[in-house]
């Protein structure tokens, strides 16, 4: 293998252990680092006989991940309760407290910003809770999807590059 195809396999496998790690703590879209870290490979070295297919099912996999990451925070949402004001409210808390307390400030501000608007709107602090818990669930389950669709996405890519 020439040095430059080796420090272009290095370099792709490092962005995509930040796309990894940006999934694992979403600070970062960790699996559209990860398919735009494999096109940039497939497009320096060459796709050969499976990297197209390869790179268009982590395709379809990092958005289908995407949507069902959105479709379960808002089933989560559903289910519990909440209202349309308090996931937006959850949603701004959310960012607030993303740069507040960089990353451990998203998860507290988007759930003090959904049950304090629950708990305005309902003045019942278990009906509050039981919309937290349902965004909390939904927004759990996609969480878990995503990382599995990031981790299929860099075994797929490893799988790709690996010498037979």
């Amino acid at each position: 293998m020439p040095i430059s195809e080796l420090l272009i396999l290095i370099l792709t496998g490092l962005v995509m252990l930040v796309g990894l790690a940006g999934t694992i703590v979403p600070v970062l879209p960790g699996p559209t680092l990860i398919l735009l870290a494999v096109a940039g490979y497939g497009l320096l070295t060459g796709f050969g006989e499976n990297g197209g297919q390869l790179l268009a099912t982590m395709a379809l996999l990092a958005v289908a991940s995407g949507a069902a990451r959105l479709w379960l925070a808002k089933s989560g949402a559903s289910r519990g309760g909440a209202s349309r004001q308090s996931m937006l409210l959850g949603l701004a808390l959310a960012v607030i407290g993303f740069f507040v307390l960089p990353v451990i400030g998203a998860p507290i501000g988007g759930v003090l910003g959904i049950y304090l608007t629950e708990y305005s709107r309902t003045q019942d602090k278990a009906k509050a809770w039981q919309a937290t818990h349902g965004v909390l669930l939904g927004f759990g389950a996609g969480y878990l999807l995503e990382v599995a669709a990031a981790l299929v996405m860099v075994g797929m890519w490893i799988v790709w590059v690996w010498p037979e």
